[in-house]
């Protein structure tokens, strides 16, 4: 269907969840140009040393920048707005390094990059271990990458396309991506959100462009291969035939919490920190010193459930109390798979496995901290028939195939587009894996 019928569906994108994943359509195309068949990985090891990546203006929001380094021909790519290189072209035999990548003339940033994934791999840094984050690094750069790079060469494409009119309804959207964001992530906080982003040397209508163009890239592709996805009933069935162990779930309860950690109460602690910055105080204090801190965090616990037994009121206490992920959302986390919650909130299990509906448990102590758990709803494991797999069958086919003709069609642009050297690529993935978070510390970008 042409954009003009569709547009407003596609913005929807961030918003409600429809969508053809980027993450997913590009995680296995090449970011190289034609002859260069191997991708680039990142390095298994982060550089010992933290280097603060060079300031450089976002590739999707300067269109009419000067042609980047690394053909024969090209100068130095420079920001408009910085009037600094962006990128240059290294002779043979020399050491490169390089802040930035150059695609059809347009720049993308280290700090392009980072800001969107910073907080995530800040929260697993504290969480995984050396080898585990490495992995989860590794995936998320190579992902946000070929992301940003395919979106550079589908934008010019795909923004022809749109009018006055519908521009105007993608800003009203845009304005209600970045309003959730700022909700969820930063108490509703703008200033703050506006203190992340300067680490980056980004501001709110940065954020604003990357989203108008996502979504007007991811409409673009979607339009491109919807009207060509063609499913019949026959493959449906040999899908849940050949795949019938998938379609068993496995039990599943609603779970509220109220999750008051350690550190919370730590000397210095401002209160709700990220688990990744919390889990650093509470290893580097002093078995004392948690030892009080503990003492304190399960007072705070049985004030909470004195008023839970009170007024009843638990999403309400969560709010008031929890320092938990789920806080905002009155400790609701969802439907959980029973028995297989990890990490620090492993102890919850057997809890939440023996609760009733409704019923919420003692006081629970973990090796860092107290929770109060509810039981919401419950669902058994059980086997789908085809007719209740169906719909979710037909959705992995029709993916599959998108991602196919996407897969196509960005290679066609990508054997077209200009894209930096191979080992300037190289360069700038280990500068972004340098300027990551650090595993045993929060990490190596500064400003």
């Amino acid at each position: 269907m042409p954009p003009s019928r569709s547009i407003l569906a596609g913005m929807m994108i961030r918003k409600y969840g429809f969508c053809v994943s980027m993450c997913v359509l590009l995680a296995g195309c090449s970011l190289l140009r034609r002859g260069q068949d191997e991708p680039v990985s990142v390095s298994g090891q982060q550089g010992k040393d933290s280097r603060q990546a060079s300031d450089g203006v976002e590739a999707e929001s300067a269109p009419h920048q000067e042609p980047c380094a690394g053909d024969e021909s090209n100068g130095p790519a420079r920001s408009e707005q910085q009037g600094r290189p962006a990128a240059v072209a290294w002779p043979r035999g020399t050491t490169v390094r390089a802040n930035a990548l150059c695609v059809n003339g347009q720049v993308i940033t280290v700090q392009d990059i980072l800001e969107p994934i910073y907080e995530i791999l800040e929260d697993q840094a504290g969480e995984l271990s050396a080898g585990q984050y490495r992995e989860v690094l590794s995936g998320l750069i190579q992902t946000e990458i070929r992301d940003r790079v395919y979106r550079v060469l589908v934008y010019d494409r795909a923004s022809v396309l749109l009018n006055e009119e519908q521009y105007a309804a993608l800003d009203r959207v845009v304005d209600d991506i970045v309003r959730d964001r700022v909700n969820s992530e930063y108490g509703g906080s703008q200033s703050a959100f506006e203190l992340y982003l300067e680490r980056f040397g980004k501001t709110i209508e940065d954020v604003r462009q990357r989203e108008r163009r996502r979504i007007i890239v991811q409409q673009y592709l979607r339009d491109q291969v919807v009207p060509r996805v063609h499913i019949t009933r026959r493959t449906l069935l040999k899908y849940w035939r050949e795949r019938h162990d998938e379609f068993v779930t496995k039990a599943q309860g609603q779970m509220y919490l109220i999750d008051v950690p350690g550190w919370a109460f730590l000397p210095g602690s401002s209160g709700k920190v990220r688990i990744s910055v919390g889990r650093k105080l509470w290893e580097q204090a002093s078995e004392a010193t948690r030892a009080e801190a503990l003492a304190e965090a399960r007072r705070q616990l049985e004030r909470a459930a004195q008023e839970l037994a009170e007024a009843g009121d638990f999403e309400g206490i969560a709010k008031k109390y929890s320092q938990g992920i789920n806080a905002s959302r009155g400790g609701n986390w969802g439907l959980v798979s029973l028995g297989e919650l990890q990490g620090r909130w492993a102890v919850i299990n057997d809890v939440l496995a023996g609760l009733e509906p409704g019923q919420t448990s003692p006081i629970v102590e973990g090796e860092d901290g107290f929770f109060l758990v509810k039981a919401g709803q419950k669902q058994e494991g059980r086997v789908v028939s085809f007719e209740q797999a169906q719909p979710e069958i037909e959705r992995r086919l029709a993916d599959e195939q998108s991602n196919r003709l996407i897969t196509e069609l960005l290679g066609r642009l990508r054997a077209e587009a200009t894209i930096s050297g191979r080992r300037e690529q190289e360069a700038f993935v280990q500068a972004v894996v340098e300027a990551a978070p650090r595993t045993g510390g929060i990490g190596g970008m500064t400003r």
